[in-house]
């Protein structure tokens, strides 16, 4: 007897690991032709946007119409047409997503905004969703009166070392005009209002919009680690730094920074 497949959850699909995912039938729809039986190993949540078809669950059938949200839990045994021409979008995640206390109206506003602008959060006390371009992106709440720590998962380490010129680069390393910067340097996340002079532009820019440009999404953007002397901004690390601290043919001492990151 031919085995039935069986997909999987693909948590580190986008690089950061996940716990709910967006999929467009568009997608699906080859795999699906091809071997029309499948299992899932996760919970997923379909939404019909166009379809006049049949599928098989667990050997019943069920038509599907334009409008019909049908559900799907692990281990179910789904049968598709070999002709597939159903629009859906497919809302897959694990058993943890359950556990986000998300309340049923929320559910359903999610549910709808598959495929929306993304930029929309949901709040439960115990997680902020969020509607990214890729996915739903799901982290634990922060404490009430907490900041955004510069990254949920790991911390930074800052290094400083004087060097002669200008050598190894990379979006963690930085070199500055070491007279122009007075110690200390500290690092924080951004404030409303924020602004620098990013390099290679000379102008001021909003540091919200500068983010926005690098397709930053608002998890990102609420945990950018920021470098500073005193009020300035001299870096968003692994981005980009601070025309005005920049490295010149006047400059007589070169300062190379380096940020790693170091597990929780």
């Amino acid at each position: 007897m031919k085995q039935i497949p069986v997909y999987k959850f693909f948590k580190h699909k986008y690089g950061d690991e996940l716990l709910v995912d967006i999929v467009d039938y568009d997608v699906m729809r080859g795999p699906l032709r091809k071997t029309p039986v499948c299992s899932y190993t996760f919970y997923a949540i379909t939404l019909v946007l166009d379809a006049d078809e049949a599928v098989g669950v667990n050997g019943r059938k069920r038509h599907l119409s334009r409008g019909d949200i049908v559900c799907a839990i692990p281990g179910e045994v789904w049968m598709f047409s070999e002709d597939i021409e159903m629009q859906a979008l497919n809302l897959a995640f694990e058993k943890e997503f359950l556990l986000w206390g998300f309340n049923t109206t929320q559910q359903d506003e999610i549910l709808r905004s598959l495929g929306a602008t993304p930029g929309r959060m949901w709040h439960s006390p115990g997680a902020c969703l969020l509607l990214d371009r890729q996915a739903l992106v799901v982290k634990p709440a922060a404490p009430a009166g907490e900041a955004p720590q510069p990254d949920t998962e790991q911390q930074l380490e800052i290094r400083r070392t004087i060097v002669g010129s200008i050598g190894e680069t990379g979006p963690m390393i930085a070199y500055f005009d070491a007279e122009r910067l007075t110690l200390p340097l500290t690092l924080r996340t951004p404030r409303r209002g924020d602004f620098f002079y990013p390099l290679g532009l000379g102008g001021r820019k909003l540091l919200s919009d500068f983010m926005t440009d690098q397709h930053l999404s608002r998890f990102q953007k609420q945990a950018q680690p920021l470098l500073c002397h005193g009020d300035d901004i001299i870096w968003l690390v692994g981005l980009r730094s601070d025309h005005r601290y920049r490295v010149t043919k006047e400059t007589k001492v070169i300062v190379k920074i380096e940020a790693h990151t170091t597990g929780s």
